[in-house]
């Protein structure tokens, strides 16, 4: 849910590295305007991992980052959910 996480970032991004990613292939390739970066799926992340990703899914955000954690492409990635934003419960 990438269209959850405009909110906490800078409009200027352009000394930061931001990606955006999303499991729905309908949304592969699409922007997030005023971000310059097409959305990104799972697979590109595992080819390319980030070192920190935000889960912005309150239902399934603590099921994906247990399965993304345990993604052997994955291990140097830091994870938050969208509970560590609004502090939250699950």
């Amino acid at each position: 849910c990438p269209a959850r996480a405009l909110g906490l970032l800078p409009l200027d991004i352009s000394q930061k590295n931001v990606r955006f990613f999303d499991d729905d292939p309908d949304l592969l390739g699409k922007y997030y305007p005023p971000f310059p970066v097409a959305v990104e799926n799972r697979q590109m992340l595992k080819n390319t991992p980030v070192d920190e990703l935000w889960i912005m899914s309150w239902t399934f955000g603590e099921k994906l980052k247990t399965q993304l954690q345990n993604d052997p492409n994955l291990t140097e990635t830091r994870f938050l959910t969208i509970f560590d934003f609004f502090n939250a419960k699950a």
